[in-house]
C-alpha cells in the first residue's frame, strides 16, 4: 500500500481526498474542502453533498454524475503535515 499523502505533497490547504466508484468498473479520485455527506435511499446513492477542489493536476474535474451507476464512495483526510 503506498503512503498516504499530506496537504504539503499537493500544495494544497488541508482537504478530503475522494474515490467515486462508478458500477462499471470506473473510478473517478476527486479533491474537496469539505468531508463528503451521502445521501441514500433503499440502498442507493440519490446524492452526495461535495465542494470539490477544481484547477489542479491532483484530480479529476466533474462535470456531471449521475449517483444512481456509484456503487461506492470513500474518502480519506489529508492534513497539513507539521515538523
Amino acid at each position: 500500500m503506498t503512503k498516504p499523502k499530506r496537504a504539503n505533497n499537493t500544495n494544497l490547504p488541508p482537504h478530503w481526498k475522494v474515490r467515486i466508484c462508478l458500477r462499471h468498473a470506473a473510478i473517478l479520485h476527486v479533491l474537496c474542502e469539505t468531508e463528503p455527506i451521502v445521501r441514500e435511499e433503499n440502498g442507493v446513492i440519490q446524492n452526495v453533498e461535495i465542494e470539490y477542489i477544481t484547477g489542479t493536476e491532483h484530480g479529476d474535474t466533474i462535470g456531471f454524475i449521475d449517483w444512481r451507476e456509484v456503487g461506492a464512495i470513500s474518502w480519506r483526510f489529508a492534513p497539513l503535515a507539521t515538523a
